[in-house]
C-alpha cells in the first residue's frame, strides 16, 4: 500500500504563502485548523513527530525536505542573503 500525505514528497517548487494558508479565512479564526500548513503539522504529530517509527513516513519526509532544500538553494543562488533570527518577544 502506498501512503498518501498532506505534503508532496517530491515538491516541484518552494511553497507559496497562498498554498500553505489555503483553507484559512482570516474573518473566521476557527478555519486555522483547515489550512494546509496546519493539516501537515497535524499529520506530522499523528505519525510520531520527528521520532516516527514508520520508515515510509520518515523516508517521504526526508525526500520532501531535500527537495525543498534544493529549490531553496536554486532560489538564492548568486544572491546575498541576510537572516534575522529571534522570537516575537526579542528586542529588535
Amino acid at each position: 500500500m502506498t501512503p498518501t500525505f498532506q505534503f508532496e514528497p517530491f515538491p516541484k517548487s518552494l511553497y507559496k504563502a497562498e498554498t500553505l494558508l489555503s483553507g484559512f479565512d482570516p474573518t473566521r479564526p476557527e478555519t486555522y485548523v483547515d489550512m494546509l500548513d496546519f493539516r501537515i503539522f497535524r499529520e506530522f504529530q499523528a505519525a510520531g513527530g520527528a521520532a516516527t517509527g514508520d520508515y515510509l513516513v520518515a523516508m517521504s519526509r526526508a525526500l520532501h525536505d531535500n527537495g525543498i532544500t534544493q529549490h531553496l538553494a536554486d532560489a538564492v543562488a548568486g544572491k546575498h542573503i541576510v537572516g534575522i533570527m529571534g522570537g516575537h518577544s526579542a528586542a529588535r
